[in-house]
């Protein structure tokens, strides 16, 4: 995932320093990365970097026994906070009637 205005990746998963799901900044022109912080394993989840936000779409929330979600978060990579968005059903588009 990179964002635009940084020159960084952003990263979800696991490290090898640790059993938490994290989320990590790494920036490739210094080598160095940077841990954001924990956050709840999502499976199968879209992430889409706009701006300085990265959204976390869908997924399986593992700690809720992999139930899928239509749930919506929005991850602000300079405060590192994390807030909840409209889940996915408020937004889904309904075709035209063909009648």
């Amino acid at each position: 995932m990179v964002l635009s205005g940084h020159n960084s990746i952003i990263l979800f998963g696991y490290s090898n320093a640790s059993v938490d799901y994290r989320i990590e900044r790494w920036d490739p022109d210094t080598d160095n990365d940077e841990d954001l912080g924990p956050m709840h394993e999502r499976l199968f989840a879209s992430y889409v970097g706009i701006g300085k936000d990265v959204y976390i779409i869908g997924g399986r929330l593992w700690y809720e026994q992999g139930n899928e979600t239509e749930q919506v978060d929005k991850f602000n990579v300079p405060s590192r906070r994390k807030t909840p968005c409209a889940p996915l059903s408020s937004h889904v588009a309904v075709p035209p009637s063909t009648a």
